[in-house]
């Protein structure tokens, strides 16, 4: 718990640092650039609750490395107008993969959860206004691919992958800043409800829970 509010702490301040000086660099302007018909290239990097997590121990760990409880958001937006923007977007979830050891040899686990959703963000400001913040709510939902892949090297080789599906939503909120005519800063929270692998995946069958995070994004 205490990791991941170091984590959403210091996102939060960069973020916000960013934010204030790009703020009061547009409010000496007169006009902001419109976003109608417009794209954008986002790349969004923050943090899941994950404190409802039983903890998944394996013995003789040589390596373990993965994204915790981390999740990186790659997306595409297209603003139809100044208040309503579309959205695609590839969310990774967890990440991981552990190397350990036994008496046949050495083995290697991987996994990822990775979320495909589409989705809108409704804005909510006045067209002309002179503010750079742009507040919104946001929905999106698609499939939850979970990922598992294991590999033995010893006295044979053996390796086996295999992939289910759930499905989710996301429900949130945030605020993105104009910075320019092709820069965009953003925080957002929001909350991921999804349904349960047929199996586990990563030692859990669920990974809804709250997400908050930051973002930056180049318009164009």
């Amino acid at each position: 718990m205490k990791t991941s509010i170091t984590k959403v702490s210091v996102l939060a301040i960069v973020a916000v640092a960013l934010l204030s000086a790009d703020a009061m660099a547009l409010s000496k302007r007169r006009h902001f650039p419109s976003l109608q018909h417009r794209s954008q290239l986002e790349l969004r990097i923050g943090v899941r609750d994950d404190t409802h997590f039983d903890r998944f121990y394996e013995y003789n760990v040589i390596d373990r490395e993965g994204l915790g409880n981390m999740v990186v958001t790659v997306g595409y937006n297209y603003w139809a107008d100044e208040h309503t923007a579309f959205n695609i977007s590839a969310k990774v979830l967890a990440a991981e993969t552990v190397d350990r050891y036994d008496e046949f040899g050495v083995y290697t686990s991987e996994f990822s959860v990775v979320a495909l959703f589409l989705g809108a963000r409704q804005y909510f400001h006045r067209p002309g206004s002179r503010s750079p913040l742009r507040p919104y709510v946001a929905i999106a939902g698609g499939p939850v691919i979970g990922s598992h892949t294991c590999s033995e090297v010893g006295y044979h080789l053996l390796a086996e992958t295999e992939t289910i599906a759930a499905a989710g939503i996301h429900l949130g909120g945030g605020f993105d800043v104009v910075a320019g005519r092709h820069i965009m800063f953003g925080l957002n929270a929001g909350y991921n409800l999804l349904t349960d692998f047929s199996e586990p995946v990563g030692g859990h069958v669920n990974y809804s829970g709250s997400e908050f995070g930051a973002s930056i994004g180049f318009i164009f």
